[in-house]
């Protein structure tokens, strides 16, 4: 079981690039993990995880339709050793290019699609290389008036490449997961809002499957 309290930075700059505005954002979650694998097995870690920095470029195509395009890196700021079963951190970097189309209207028809390739990087104290993985978050609702908009969202994961331990490829050991739930999200109509949203993970394979709960504020300043 995992709970996180995830602060994000984002810092719009007034340069534009190719039409888009640039900006850019920090991610430094605060995680508790409670880990049991047994009878008389178990561990409990509390401390910042693995940070999150990059670039972002945003277009607004409308009133309705914005788009970005993103480069993350992520940092291995979390806590790790080999032998635990609990560890904050991945103990390796890693870099995402993202992009990410989205259609607001408080009024009708909502939707947003974010596509990510993760390349990750090798863990130095046990030499082994997580595959590359694909990732696409999405959204769909519908706005009901009054800030308030209904819908579901989820994503869809798959490891596209093996993993490997000192150089050799590990067979058989590609991840996939789906998720899906409704969410429900309030616009304040003056620049901040709040956002609900439960996944269910459906078609797992080689990791962990379960529920989520997320609550997210944004608030400008």
């Amino acid at each position: 079981k995992a709970s996180a309290i995830v602060p994000r930075l984002v810092w719009i700059t007034p340069v534009e690039i190719m039409g888009a505005s640039l900006g850019f954002h920090a991610i430094m979650p605060i995680v508790n993990l409670n880990v049991k694998v047994a009878p008389g097995v178990s561990q409990n870690k509390t401390g910042i995880g693995d940070m999150t920095v990059g670039g972002v470029l945003g277009w607004r195509l409308g009133d309705k339709l914005h788009s970005v395009a993103a480069l993350e890196f992520f940092i291995p700021t979390g806590d790790y050793h080999k032998n635990n079963i609990a560890n904050i951190g991945r103990n390796h970097w890693a870099v995402q290019p993202v992009l990410g189309v989205t259609r607001i209207d408080p009024i009708g028809l909502n939707m947003g699609i974010k596509t990510m390739w993760t390349y990750n990087f090798r863990n130095k104290d046990t030499n082994y290389l997580s595959g590359q993985e694909l990732i696409i978050d999405y959204t769909l609702g519908w706005g009901v008036g009054k800030g308030w908009t209904l819908g579901v969202g989820g994503y869809a994961y798959w490891q596209v490449t093996n993993d490997s331990q000192d150089g050799k490829s590990v067979p058989d050991n590609k991840r996939r997961a789906y998720a899906i739930g409704p969410s429900i999200r309030y616009d304040s109509g003056k620049k901040w809002f709040i956002t609900g949203k439960y996944q269910v993970d459906t078609g797992v394979r080689n990791r962990a499957d379960g529920t989520t709960f997320w609550l997210k504020a944004v608030l400008p300043f």
